[in-house]
């Protein structure tokens, strides 16, 4: 089953069996309910109140990043993943603009990886062509 979650209006997703318009850190799912979870551009904007003037409810939470990470570790079944790609800046600064967060490596362990609990498998940074490149792609896993 593929559930949609995402706190703007979604019209129809192909595949999608099941809807949900919220916001993340508020949405409510019992512990291990999910084989697998993938964020695409997003963890990097939540919290920071970038869709507040759409009037679609983008709560303000500095640590927004964190706080939805761990809360979807709790998600995952034993030997469940989470793939994520965030901007990537290995040199550095690691910086929270208006509309989004771009990671270097300390920020990517500190505020990502180490708090929710959950083991790398697999890391791989691209660099696609958009403003915000290079993204490090991210897969972790809930220890069975």
């Amino acid at each position: 089953h593929l559930t949609g979650l995402d706190q703007r209006k979604m019209g129809v997703r192909p595949g999608a069996d099941i809807l949900i318009q919220a916001d993340i850190l508020q949405q409510e799912f019992p512990p291990a309910s999910f084989d697998g979870i993938v964020l695409v551009s997003t963890l990097e904007h939540i919290g920071l109140g970038a869709y507040a003037e759409q009037k679609k409810g983008d709560p303000l939470d500095p640590d927004g990043d964190t706080h939805a990470l761990q809360r979807m570790a709790s998600w995952l079944l034993p030997g469940g993943w989470l793939y994520f790609d965030v901007p990537y800046r290995p040199d550095g600064p690691y910086r929270a603009h208006l509309k989004h967060r771009a990671y270097d490596p300390d920020a990517l362990e500190a505020r990502l990886i180490q708090p929710c609990g959950l083991r790398v498998r697999y890391t791989e940074v691209q660099t696609p062509r958009h403003p915000d490149a290079p993204y490090i792609a991210v897969v972790l896993e809930r220890p069975v």
